[in-house]
C-alpha cells in the first residue's frame, strides 16, 4: 500500500470529480498511472515503488486501487 486510506480518499476524489468534471471525459490509463505518481512526488517523504525513469505508478498499483 502507497498511500494511506486518507490520501487514496482525497486521490480518488480528484480523479472522479475534479480532473474528469474538467475534462468533461475519463483519464486514459496512463495519465491515471502518470497523475497517481506526481501526487507521490508532492507528498515528500511518501516510500513508492513507482518507476521514477517512467515517472508513473505500475499497472498492479492501479488494479489494486
Amino acid at each position: 500500500m502507497v498511500f494511506s486510506a486518507e490520501l487514496e480518499d482525497n486521490l480518488a476524489a480528484y480523479l472522479v470529480l475534479v480532473e474528469l468534471g474538467r475534462r468533461y471525459y475519463g483519464m486514459t490509463y496512463v495519465q491515471a498511472l502518470k497523475f497517481a505518481y506526481e501526487y507521490a512526488m508532492v507528498l515528500k517523504g511518501l516510500q513508492h515503488g513507482f518507476d521514477d525513469e517512467a515517472k508513473m505508478a505500475g499497472v498492479d498499483w492501479l488494479k489494486v486501487f
